[in-house]
């Protein structure tokens, strides 16, 4: 079987469309070795149950819509195509199967396709290494859309938040359906979007967030051009250091509430590159960093390996969420008083990753 625990690798952002229709139902049955041991009949395939092994003629298939379905009980919220395929095989989540698919089919082909024998050496294709070298590129143009966004806030994020990011919901294009965050790199280009689905059936089927081909998300921090660039941003990272979140209303919540110096890193993981702006002295000449993620078992078990990480290279501290039950979870929950009393620095607090737990 493979791997379900793929996705603690760092990974591109992954397209459900694109993998619904690069990847076939026959494929993942022939991967499983399931497909040998099935009947088919013009584009119709079927044969025992995959959610009840040994109970026949449950599963059914249609090659040329490419969708199944399982008759024995096929699990609620599990679509039926091949991405929920791979969810009832590896009993994983949604985007577990997305990273899955990927790796195996889709990546092992481009894999294939790019590389050449050179001597008796395999080399990298120039698209490859252009790809390995290089910047995201940036994107291009705005998107439009409203800045009145009904999810931002019930979070208590305001409507000039959202305008002072250029954060829309789009009602049409790429990020239909979706609130758009713009990630800019160190000179304030756009480089991305990421699309964060509002409704919980699109996030089910297509992933929590979306982002353009090609975009690697390591190689930038959201809101590091406030960081380089305003000066009032420069004077509050120089005096404290730099807020550390995984989320990008996390960043707009703290920034609204008066902590400039807030970044995001997109996720639980933080990259080589992200590392290296994050202790550059041109951006943060002290080295301080406070890591402010979810008060959750991910978000604890994360903010001890990356204060690991920095440890010996920077000074690095963690919010405090002692005092806050379970159910406040993101940063952005929490409104002015309790961001203060959690990030208040004074003359007491160490240098060092702090261990106090929730």
């Amino acid at each position: 079987m493979t791997e379900k625990n793929a996705d603690k690798q760092q990974t591109p952002w992954l397209d459900a469309d694109e993998i619904k229709t690069k990847v076939s139902i026959k494929d993942v049955l022939e991967k499983y070795n399931l497909y040998p041991h099935m009947t088919q009949k013009g584009n119709r395939i079927s044969g025992k149950s995959i959610v009840m092994p040994g109970v026949d003629l449950y599963f059914s298939a249609d090659l040329e819509k490419n969708i199944w379905n399982d008759f024995a009980g096929k699990p609620d919220g599990i679509p039926g195509n091949v991405i929920g395929l791979v969810q009832v095989l590896e009993k994983c989540s949604f985007r577990e199967a997305l990273v899955i698919l990927h790796r195996e089919f889709i990546a092992k082909t481009l894999e294939t396709s790019e590389t050449s024998e050179v001597g008796g050496e395999e080399r990298k294709s120039s698209d490859e290494e252009k790809n390995a070298s290089t910047e995201n590129e940036p994107f291009g143009r705005e998107l439009k859309g409203r800045t009145n966004i009904p999810s931002l806030l019930e979070k208590g994020i305001k409507e000039e938040a959202s305008k002072s990011f250029g954060v829309v919901y789009c009602t049409s294009g790429l990020m239909k359906g979706r609130v758009a965050f713009p990630i800019r790199n160190t000179t304030g280009e756009v480089v991305a979007y990421a699309g964060r689905a509002v409704k919980s059936a699109d996030e089910k089927n297509n992933g929590k967030y979306k982002l353009p081909n090609g975009f690697v998300k390591g190689k930038e921090i959201f809101n590091i051009d406030r960081l380089v660039h305003e000066p009032a941003t420069r004077k509050a990272v120089k005096d404290f250091g730099i807020i550390v979140t995984v989320g990008f209303t996390d960043v707009m919540k703290l920034v609204q509430e008066g902590f400039p110096n807030t970044i995001s890193i997109m996720g639980h993981e933080m990259s080589e590159e992200q590392r290296k702006l994050l202790l550059s002295p041109s951006i943060n000449p002290t080295r301080r960093l406070t890591l402010f993620f979810d008060n959750d078992e991910l978000g604890n078990s994360s903010k001890r390996q990356i204060a690991a990480s920095l440890i010996h290279e920077g000074f690095v501290r963690y919010a405090n969420w002692l005092g806050y039950d379970g159910n406040t979870v993101s940063p952005a929950e929490l409104d002015k008083d309790a961001l203060t009393a959690i990030l208040k620095f004074d003359s007491s607090d160490r240098r060092t990753a702090q261990t106090s737990e929730k």
